[in-house]
């Protein structure tokens, strides 16, 4: 480990992940990162501050004209010799394959939750509908592993979270080159729970759909009782504001799957506990969901 900046820090860690993550050693030790989330973008910015020094010097750009991605850039050299010492290959990562720096799996448990956090807040994915978070990773076809995606297993499995590792498919890249895609994909809400605890996500928009994602478990557990109080409490809050609710407006406040919700509708209707004041219409172009009222 160099003296000269210290990378064990909080600060240390996640500049490592949007390094590995968004963000690009290049092969004249140039340090880039780039995203389209404004979070992300200040984050990465006070975390080179913090271990490279507040006077550092850096630039900021849309990607095009049009874009919304924003690229960060460091062009001092220095800094990105400091980032090889450690073990981040310059060059692009889809072809040098590098690995998780080795001194990462040596912290505790808190930093190695902040390197994860910030891989999650650049690579991952958190899908509602199938109940699992994914990081997906691509290398070039000649290799056999994404070491990356390995390395993120075995500091998932430090903290206590278990996962699955596959290659899902192939594909050319504009230049030509094949790629591989590897994910790591993580169910089961007893594992999501446990790694929501630990994680600090930048990303609000990820960070809302895990903690959504992860109360499902909770709204399941409920007595039955308890899951009705939950649904009219959440109607009469809707209505409350705009004089109806929709199952359409139900989903963000409960975080179930439409169909679900469509059919409770179709069952408190049938009970009399809800009332439908107007039917699904159309007007050729667009489909207009059921409006409801409470009845009790």
């Amino acid at each position: 480990m160099p003296k000269e900046f210290d990378f064990t820090t909080t600060s240390g860690v996640r500049l490592i992940g949007a390094i590995l993550g968004d963000g690009c050693l290049d092969r004249l030790r140039r340090t880039y990162y780039a995203n389209s989330n404004s979070r992300l973008i200040y984050g990465f910015i006070k975390d080179a501050k913090n271990v490279f020094g507040k006077d550092l010097k850096y630039s900021i750009r849309r990607k095009s004209k049009n874009s919304d991605v924003k690229i960060v850039s460091i062009y001092q050299t220095r800094y990105g010799k400091g980032l090889e010492n450690i073990g981040l290959i310059p060059g692009r990562k889809v072809e040098n394959n590098p690995h998780v720096p080795g001194f990462i799996f040596s912290l505790n448990k808190s930093k190695i939750a902040e390197f994860l956090s910030q891989i999650i807040d650049d690579e991952g994915t958190v899908n509602m509908h199938a109940n699992y978070i994914r990081i997906k990773l691509c290398v070039v076809e000649g290799e056999s592993q994404s070491n990356l995606i390995c390395d993120i297993r075995t500091l998932l499995s430090k903290i206590g979270i278990e996962c699955s590792v596959y290659q899902h498919g192939r594909y050319r890249h504009a230049n030509g080159v094949w790629r591989k895609s590897w994910q790591i994909q993580i169910n089961s809400f007893e594992r999501l729970e446990r790694l929501n605890e630990m994680l600090n996500l930048r990303h609000i928009k990820k960070r809302n759909k895990l903690n959504k994602l992860v109360g499902l478990k909770k709204l399941s557990m409920f007595p039955r009782k308890h899951v009705n109080e939950i649904y009219f409490s959440s109607m009469r809050s809707i209505q409350e504001s705009k004089g109806y609710f929709t199952a359409n407006d139900l989903v963000p406040l409960l975080g179930r799957k439409i169909g679900h919700i469509r059919n409770m509708l179709h069952k408190y209707n049938s009970k009399g506990f809800v009332i439908k004041t107007e039917d699904v219409k159309s007007d050729g172009n667009w489909f207009y969901p059921a409006k409801y009222n409470l009845a009790i």
